[in-house]
């Protein structure tokens, strides 16, 4: 809840701030607009931690004020049938940040990502390892994976950075001895950063247009391979969709193996692809050779999360919208069904002392496949609050286990338990 009358007045004051952002500036398409206009005037009272003597009808009228802005939050949740949603995440201690961002995705109709963000962080599920000499205790706590959370956006671009790192070998194929060549700017072979950019439609493209640019693409390596002549297998590309930091300039870019492109035809070719579609115009492509195929894919894969942690819940949110239902990261020619290395046991978590399966606490059940039409069997994690798990009194987090451990090997400060 936003404030009580149990309350300081500096901690009401503190939440009449917090409430008059997030009606007035980070949730203004979901709360209403007598909400919004009450938050606003709210914010130019003074703070009444500035007054010498308490002033009564207004610390009332301050308390009735953060009433109807909270009963109109609960009523924002309420219209979606997630009001039960919100009185969980608020008894589980969610911080104002996180429930906005989960607003602005409920706002735009992202009600499954909008109830994963708002539980993220907030419950976990007990993981026991089946060492019998180990017998490590640890949780694992529930994530909502989504792309555009501060938390699990860059955490997943790593783990895809990493599946995708055995492209190397492709690319070393591809282009034998580049990154041992002094004369790589010479070769007719290269290992190159690809940016490829349309322009800018004053808006966010809707998801179905990002779909329609990565088509395009296709066409283009495709129409670079049959107007080039270049043999099938000979070339691999892999790109990655994002937009700059604060506009809706959606752009590619990616890492090609393969011989080199002429980037004025590129462009020309861009050009005839894009004429007669919502990107009308556009033309601009560049290619440069890379140093090294690992520079080449950091550049593909950098940019979509190094703008998370620095936006606020109404770009996050028009991101996860534009990006919903759409491939993190698309391939082509030699790279295109590559087998990514996968992590290891696919059964379950695996103890970071001993290497042992963990057994998680869950069950299964049969649940109910509308596309197939049939009954299957899922496991459902038995999720408890996080403040339930670490009063086991031996639990930590298995990702604050494992930082441990590497931190502890990397400063040598003790040998890791």
């Amino acid at each position: 809840m936003l404030g009580g009358a149990g309350e300081s007045r500096p901690a009401r004051a503190g939440a009449l701030a917090r409430a008059g952002a997030a009606a007035g500036a980070s949730i203004a398409p979901g709360l209403g607009a007598a909400a919004r206009a009450l938050a606003g005037a709210l914010l130019e009272i003074p703070e009444l931690d500035n007054c010498p003597e308490p002033d009564k009808p207004s610390e009332r009228a301050l308390d009735n004020c953060l009433a109807q802005v909270d009963n109109e939050r609960h009523k924002f949740w309420d219209d979606h049938g997630l009001n039960q949603v919100l009185n969980e995440v608020e008894a589980l201690g969610i911080s104002e940040a996180q429930l906005r961002r989960a607003e602005a995705l409920l706002a735009r109709g992202l009600q499954g990502k909008a109830k994963r963000h708002a539980r993220c962080g907030l419950l976990g599920v007990a993981l026991d390892c089946t060492n019998t000499e180990c017998k490590l205790k640890l949780y694992r706590p529930y994530r909502c994976r989504n792309r555009y959370c501060p938390i699990c956006g860059p955490k997943d671009f790593e783990k895809l950075a990493a599946r995708y790192a055995g492209l190397r070998e492709v690319a070393e194929r591809l282009v034998p001895g580049w990154e041992h060549d002094p004369h790589y700017k010479s070769r007719p072979t290269v290992i190159a950063k690809l940016d490829v950019t349309v322009r800018n439609l004053g808006r966010m493209p809707t998801n179905e247009e990002v779909r329609l640019f990565n088509k395009l693409v296709r066409r283009l390596l495709r129409r670079a391979e049959r107007e080039l002549k270049l043999p099938k297998g000979s070339w691999g590309a892999a790109w990655c969709d994002e937009f700059g930091g604060k506009n809706s300039n959606l752009h590619a870019h990616g890492v090609y193996a393969g011989p080199f492109l002429p980037q004025a035809k590129l462009s020309a070719w861009w050009y005839e692809l894009c004429a007669g579609t919502v990107f009308h115009g556009s033309y601009i492509v560049s290619i440069k050779r890379a140093r090294s195929f690992q520079q080449a894919l950091n550049h593909a894969l950098k940019y979509p999360s190094k703008y998370v942690s620095r936006s606020d819940p109404e770009r996050l949110a028009e991101l996860e919208l534009a990006f919903n239902g759409v491939r993190r990261l698309h391939t082509l020619g030699a790279f295109y069904r590559f087998k990514t290395g996968k992590e290891v046991s696919g059964n379950g978590p695996v103890c970071p002392r001993c290497g042992a399966a963990m057994r998680e606490d869950g069950g299964w059940h049969r649940v109910w496949r509308e596309k197939k039409r049939a009954w299957r069997m899922a496991w459902f994690p038995n999720w408890k609050p996080l403040a339930e798990l670490r009063d086991d009194g031996e639990r930590l987090s298995i990702e604050e286990y494992r930082h441990d451990r590497w931190l502890r090997r990397r400063h040598r400060w003790v040998r890791a338990p």
